[in-house]
């Protein structure tokens, strides 16, 4: 009966399932649909009534309805937010792994070491969180989230390995257990890529998928390509290919698809010069916004040879445009744009600043320094 159920819902039969009756099961998918809640394993831990409360206490305190509110009933899950609002914890996710009492215990160690208290601290128990911090300042390693992925035995074996290959450790490598990060130097001194943290973010077969890819058609194995499944650098690259763009680190910051629609978007509007791999990554929406202003300006060409003007927003161009016709320098020289489209807060301050004592150029533009 309990797989007739699941068959006409379309429910995975896995082991959580069994532990309520085909009717129960009913009412489950009834409440779900109801709410528009996902049906998952985790449900059927619950009664139809209890994921009804359980919903409510949700709703009431506005917390995201995931898989793991339904490890707890509707009354540990008030604790809960009773103790995380009292330390000001994002209610979500993992605290849901914990009781309050574990919870109040675990923001207990985190304040004594000053750590932040950040979702994956509650992956652990207080006591384990301990011993990881004791190993973390053993071997003198930053105490971020990552760590809190493993346990203080495996953040040692983890060392172990880094040590031995001479691998710097941070934050990515936790992501990894030590007999997968021995697997992924392994494919990296057969492909001879260098060992940064992005290629832990890969498995060792995924890494050697990405390198038959990147060797078949000539791309660099660096950094940002591990951002992506060797199938979407395929893509990537063919989108790149069909439009003879330059094929550069930047390009695997976006998807194929979003490639796609801003290549579609500058043909339509404007020509294929501005096929390059700085403008393409930048969403269409951006870009209707800011070329249309740049080539009122009648300096929109030079995107091309100088598209770092692009990370600014329309508004922010506007203001950099005012303080250099009041400073009397060109928007664009030797062929690319001002140097104070490139300023950060600080510099573009020293940069005012600098005119302090020029009583002309001074008072027009005191009011443009960010205080």
């Amino acid at each position: 009966k309990i797989i007739e159920v699941c068959k006409k819902y379309n429910i995975e039969i896995t082991g959580s399932v069994f532990k309520q009756n085909a009717e129960e099961i009913e009412k489950i998918v009834k409440v779900c649909k109801k709410y528009n809640i996902e049906i998952t394993g985790t449900v059927f831990l619950k009664s139809a009534d209890e994921i009804e409360k359980i919903i409510e206490i949700c709703k009431k305190y506005n917390i995201e309805i995931t898989g793991s509110v339904f490890y707890k009933s509707a009354e540990e899950i008030e604790k809960i937010v009773e103790i995380c609002k009292k330390y000001s914890i994002e209610i979500k996710g993992n605290v849901f792994l914990k009781s309050a009492e574990e919870i109040e215990k675990i923001i207990e160690i985190c304040k004594k070491y000053n750590i932040e208290i950040t979702g994956t601290v509650f992956r652990q128990s207080a006591d384990e969180i301990e011993k990881i911090i004791k190993v973390c300042k053993t071997y003198n390693i930053e105490i971020t989230g990552s760590v809190f992925n493993k346990s203080a035995e495996e953040i040692e074996k983890i060392i172990e390995v880094c040590k031995k290959y001479n691998i710097e450790i941070t934050g990515s490598v936790f992501l990894k257990s030590a007999e997968e990060i021995e697997k992924i130097i392994e494919v990296c001194k057969k492909y001879n890529i260098e060992i940064t943290g992005s290629v832990f973010l890969k498995s060792a077969e995924e890494i050697e998928k990405i390198a038959i890819v990147c060797k078949k058609y000539n791309i660099e194995i660096t950094g940002s390509v591990f951002l992506k499944s060797a199938d979407e650098i395929e893509k990537i690259t063919e989108v790149c290919k069909t439009y003879n763009i330059e094929i550069t680190g930047a390009i695997f910051l976006k998807k194929s698809s979003s490639l796609q629609k801003t290549i579609d978007f500058i043909i339509e509007n404007y020509d294929e010069r501005y096929l390059t791999p700085l403008i393409i990554i930048k969403e269409p929406k951006h870009l209707s916004e800011v070329m249309p202003y740049l080539d009122s300006l009648g300096v929109l060409e030079f995107i091309i040879n100088s598209a770092s003007i692009l990370t600014l927003t329309k508004e922010e161009i506007e203001k950099r445009v005012e303080i250099i016709k009041l400073l009397g320098e060109d928007i664009v020289k030797n062929g690319k744009f001002n140097s104070v489209f490139g300023m950060n807060k600080t510099r573009l301050n020293k940069k005012l600043n600098s005119y302090k004592d020029n009583d002309v150029i001074y008072p027009l533009i005191e009011d443009y320094i960010v205080k």
